[in-house]
């Protein structure tokens, strides 16, 4: 356990228990990790926490309520969302600088960087989500406009760009490929996905997930999506479960809804917070591992009936949130077990 942030959050744990705290980003530049410390929905903070000094330090001023928090290539800068508008923090600088867009878009969501001055995400225009590329001018160029339902998701590797294209009139979604030549359909379903998150040209992930939730549950389900030799296969990896509580609107809300909950690859292992194996809603950390396909629990939350999300690999060591705590357990033998 990390005693100075136990001891900095000791009083609002107990007077305020929809409080959390989760670790969004490791900074190699800084050797720091970055938290979301979120006391409502109207105030939430960026804080870091130096692995060298030990000491805390909050990353951005009040007034900010930032979301999608994102490195840049160079990591001596980050960006993120606050009110639907990008923003970018240099570390030599005091105050964050706003992109301006002079282009009528809205409902931006996770940004992605190619290099240090140029980025891609979908937003909305026109109410239609499409995928979009800008400079730190805030000039941009529409790079998929598509005819009929929404594309979100944008990995784009080297020239290529996947995406998932959602067709509202057949309800439709399907995981698409687009290079300079041409347009390939890699996966279709009657499902809703999004979140897709390709490692390479050749291997990523994405998030299948079901609106109706029962059992005050919303369901989800993993997919890992590859190319072996010159065929695209899709292979479901494991499904998890959340209190819906944490993502609908009620005041148990994350402001940053699932982002927090999303699955993250770490050598070889996916590591997931899943409510699914109690009946009180409790989120543990579990890992799936690629090599043996075993799905092993990391914590054990109705230890102290806390819940764990946002599980995140630093130096052999993981870390993770709860609703008001961030703990680590160290790991052996040069994995995490």
């Amino acid at each position: 356990m990390i005693y100075f942030l136990y001891s900095f959050l000791f009083i609002s744990i107990f007077s305020q228990a929809q409080e959390y705290i989760y670790p969004v980003s490791y900074s190699a530049f800084e050797n720091a990790i970055y938290f979301i410390y979120q006391k409502d929905l109207n105030t939430v903070e960026l804080w870091k926490k130096s692995l060298k000094s030990k000491k805390m330090v909050k990353a951005l001023p009040s007034r900010f309520i930032p979301a999608a928090f994102r490195l840049l290539p160079d990591l001596k800068s980050f960006s993120f969302i606050h009110n639907d508008a990008i923003y970018i923090k240099y570390f030599n600088k005091r105050s964050p600088k706003r992109i301006e867009f002079y282009e009528p878009i809205y409902g931006i969501n996770n940004i992605e960087w190619i290099d240090n001055e140029h980025f891609y995400f979908a937003a909305r225009s026109s109410g239609q989500y499409k995928i979009y590329k800008s400079d730190l001018l805030g000039n941009i160029e529409c790079l998929i406009n598509p005819k009929v339902g929404d594309v979100l998701s944008p990995q784009m590797i080297g020239n290529t760009l996947f995406y998932i294209e959602k067709n509202m009139d057949k309800k439709s979604y399907q995981v698409v490929k687009k290079d300079e030549q041409k347009k390939t359909f890699l996966y279709f379903s009657n499902k809703p996905i999004n979140f897709l998150n390709m490692l390479s040209d050749f291997f990523g992930f994405f998030l299948e997930y079901f609106p109706e939730y029962t059992n005050d549950r919303i369901y989800f389900s993993y997919f890992c999506i590859k190319k072996d030799q010159a065929n695209w296969c899709v292979q479901k990896l494991f499904n998890f479960s959340i209190p819906a509580a944490y993502l609908v609107d009620t005041e148990y809300r994350l402001y940053e809804s699932i982002l927090p909950f999303l699955p993250r690859y770490f050598d070889e292992k996916v590591y997931f917070c899943d409510c699914s194996h109690n009946n009180l809603g409790v989120l543990d950390i579990f890992s799936y591992d690629f090599i043996t396909k075993i799905i092993e629990k990391k914590t054990n939350a109705m230890d102290d009936n806390s819940s764990y999300i946002c599980p995140l690999i630093v130096d052999n060591r993981l870390w993770y949130g709860n609703l008001s705590l961030i703990k680590s357990n160290r790991c052996y033998d040069n994995d995490c077990q």
